[in-house]
């Protein structure tokens, strides 16, 4: 990290574990560096999530919890920690003109024009249409006047966390803003003072795979991005050649995300497409769009916006399968929960195909085998999703859409050009096995994370876990590491 810099440290999200991070970084890159820290955990509007409350503020309900209910001061501590070598900062009242934003965006009516939504030459919409994705599941997306009222509060706390960063960076000339993620309100509106100021955005949080132990991580940008995961990708490759086989990266995508994963059902019913098992079809697999960010990588001098799209990309493909007289399977990425989200997803493909001939959809609840399902057919595709890896590695050919970020190891295999495309349809060349994928995918996923070194968590004789901060251990209740957020 370069020395002599300015970082504004932003709590956006609740949970103790928000502020283990920022103390983490703080202590990571104190040397030589001027940090603020700001606030906005109780302004938080992450929808996977309930949202922080209104009535009583989720900093007191916090300290409740934490000093009353569970005795337990670690919030107390880390934030002391951190304020020792930290400005703090309050967060501003939203100001007459972009309130008159907020009426503005609360009337949009659909997701396409408030991705143009522009005031000035500030791209508002596009954003906070990032958190809105996480909401519905889908990228696409109409509102009712309920939709439009209901997220009143959501674009609220979006326009007070851009206008209180934007007005903090402007005046204490801060080069960068550190969040703990980028997808919640707070977090989007944090990203577009960054966009407006030219300053980089840092993003913070643990490692992706589950562990007992959280896991610390640190990313160049925008973590939602493609080209920001690239960059963590390669540098991972880099710096861990020889700590990953062959056998080690399937078992791990297997267990993660295949169908032997904990996601699926335990049975899994074979393909069988009735009337049409000799016809010649292609599967386009659709990868889950709550992670979408329309957001910038969040990098000064590459602050590109992701312009890729998957519905794009499946029109795009639907009419070439017309054009060659192929059939077409449109397998939705698997969600067996009863949620809104899952719900939005299947009925955005069935109204988006409705008038499609020889097209199939199989529903995100269905327990198709997937892998039965792509050794069938005659070309497999996807937006973005391990499971291109995964079929490459076993000699099933398998596409991608558009790059994520572990694709410049398989680039024959992405094709974001009609032509391309089309040449990929007709060739019936077999895939050759290449595990080149699957390999630089597990190894990102499994070293990019790291430990913490300030905050130490060892597992005592009781199976759970002593802190330590500073290696001084903490005199509190030993508690479980996932805690519920305030």
């Amino acid at each position: 990290m370069t020395k002599n810099s300015k970082f504004l440290l932003i709590r956006n999200i609740r949970g103790d574990w928000s502020l283990r991070l920022l103390y983490e970084f703080l202590s990571r890159n104190k040397f030589g560096n001027t940090f603020g820290y700001l606030d906005l955990s109780f302004k938080e509007y992450f929808p996977p999530y309930k949202h922080a409350p209104i009535l009583i503020s989720s900093r007191i309900r916090e300290k409740f919890s934490n000093l009353i209910l569970f005795k337990n001061p670690l919030v107390i501590i880390i934030l002391r920690k951190i304020l020792e070598d930290c400005t703090r900062f309050k967060s501003h009242s939203l100001s007459l003109g972009n309130f008159k934003i907020l009426i503005r965006l609360a009337i949009v009516k659909d997701s396409s024009k408030l991705a143009n939504f522009y005031s000035g030459a500030i791209p508002y919409g596009r954003f906070v249409h990032t958190t809105l994705i996480a909401k519905y599941g889908v990228k696409h997306f109409r509102l009712n006047a309920f939709n439009r009222l209901s997220n009143i509060l959501l674009i609220y706390r979006y326009l007070s966390a851009y206008q209180t960063t934007n007005n903090l960076v402007n005046i204490f000339n801060f080069s960068h803003i550190v969040l703990i993620n980028g997808r919640d309100a707070c977090g989007v509106g944090a990203q577009l003072a960054a966009y407006v100021s030219k300053v980089n955005i840092i993003t913070l949080e643990k490692g992706l795979l589950d562990s007992k132990i959280p896991m610390y991580s640190e990313w160049t940008g925008n973590m939602h991005h493609w080209q920001v995961r690239e960059n963590a990708v390669k540098a991972t490759i880099d710096n861990h050649k020889n700590n990953l086989s062959q056998v080690d990266a399937l078992e791990t995508i297997n267990s993660q995300f295949g169908s032997t994963s904990k996601f699926w059902p335990t049975s899994q019913k074979k393909f069988v497409f009735n009337n049409s098992a000799s016809a010649p079809f292609v599967v386009f697999f659709t990868t889950s769009e709550r992670e979408t960010t329309t957001c910038p990588t969040g990098i000064v001098g590459a602050n590109v916006f992701d312009d890729y799209d998957q519905t794009l990309s499946l029109i795009e493909l639907y009419k070439l399968t017309v054009e060659l007289n192929l059939l077409l399977i449109i397998r939705l990425h698997p969600n067996f929960k009863k949620n809104k989200k899952a719900k939005n997803e299947l009925d955005y493909f069935l109204n988006l195909s409705k008038n499609w001939t020889n097209t199939k959809v199989i529903s995100n609840n269905e327990p198709m085998d997937s892998y039965d399902l792509a050794s069938k057919a005659r070309a497999n595709f996807v937006f973005r999703s391990s499971l291109a890896a995964e079929l490459n590695s076993k000699g099933v050919n398998c596409y991608l859409l558009a790059p994520n970020g572990w694709s410049f190891t398989l680039q024959n295999k992405v094709l974001t050009t009609t032509s391309n495309l089309k040449n990929s349809l007709l060739s019936l060349n077999e895939t050759k096995i290449d595990k080149s994928g699957l390999e630089a995918n597990v190894c990102y996923l499994t070293n990019h994370s790291k430990n913490f070194k300030f905050i130490t968590f060892v597992s005592n004789k009781d199976n759970k876990f002593d802190t330590f901060i500073d290696q001084i251990l903490l005199n509190i209740p030993r508690f479980k590491l996932r805690s519920s957020r305030a």
